[in-house]
């Protein structure tokens, strides 16, 4: 456990020095912040994790890659339901 987290439970690529560059993260990751992004924004989880779900991009053609959540599509999102600091 570090500072609280337990370090098996994030996803794997979650905090890999190449997603700073790429616009998606996993649709585990998504999930795994759902509850710390709505209490952030004073949203219930349910809404927030139907917006991750809205979100969630297949694989490209049904088989290649990942399904993957693109962060900053979300984030607009989220700032028309609920802004950064809204009560």
């Amino acid at each position: 456990m570090i500072g609280g987290l337990i370090v098996n439970s994030a996803p794997a690529r979650r905090g890999s020095a190449s997603a700073r560059w790429d616009p998606d993260i996993s649709r585990a990751a998504a999930f795994y912040q759902v509850s710390r992004v709505a209490a952030d924004r004073h949203l219930g989880e349910d809404a927030a994790g139907n917006l991750v779900a809205v979100h969630v991009t297949p694989r490209q053609f049904g088989l290649l890659g990942e399904p993957r959540v693109n962060v900053l599509e979300l984030n607009l999102d989220l700032d028309k339901v609920a802004p950064t600091g809204s009560k």
